[in-house]
Formats: structure tokens, sequence, C-alpha cells
């Protein structure tokens, strides 16, 4: 497993670059949960930062496909 370290001072940094525009009340937690931590690991390291994209996609479609299969289940016990 790879290993980064990153400081507060990185943290707060980039933290400090986020516009202050946004048109709805979530888009700052989304700029720092969502796509905010792989732009913030790309700027730290980039293939760290690829690597965390990945592992989230996979994280993605396993939850999908937990959706679903728990969809298909409950329309079993319909049935």
């Amino acid at each position: 497993m790879d290993i980064i370290t990153i400081s507060l001072e990185q943290v707060e940094a980039y933290i400090k670059n986020f516009g202050s525009d946004y048109d709805e009340w979530w888009m700052p937690e989304y700029d720092l949960y969502g796509t905010g931590v792989i732009d913030f690991l790309r700027g730290v390291d980039k293939d760290f930062g690829n690597a965390a994209k990945e592992l989230l996609k996979l994280h993605e479609i396993e939850l999908e496909k937990q959706k679903a299969d728990k969809i298909e289940e409950v329309r079993n016990e319909i049935r």
C-alpha cells in the first residue's frame, strides 16, 4: 500500500482556494468531500490521487450491486 504524508498546512491552503460563488447550499461540502478529496490528493501526489479515484469507483460499483441485490430480494419476497 502506498503512503503519503499530508500536512495540515496543505489541507488549509487547499480549502482556502475554494471559490465562494456557489449556487446551492451543499456545493462547498461537495467540493470538500466529493471531487475535492480526489483533486487534493492529485495535487499532493498524482498517482496516489488517481489510485484513490479508482478505489472510489470500485466502491461505488459495489454499492450499486448491493442496492440492486436488495431490490431483487424485496421483489422476490413480494412474489
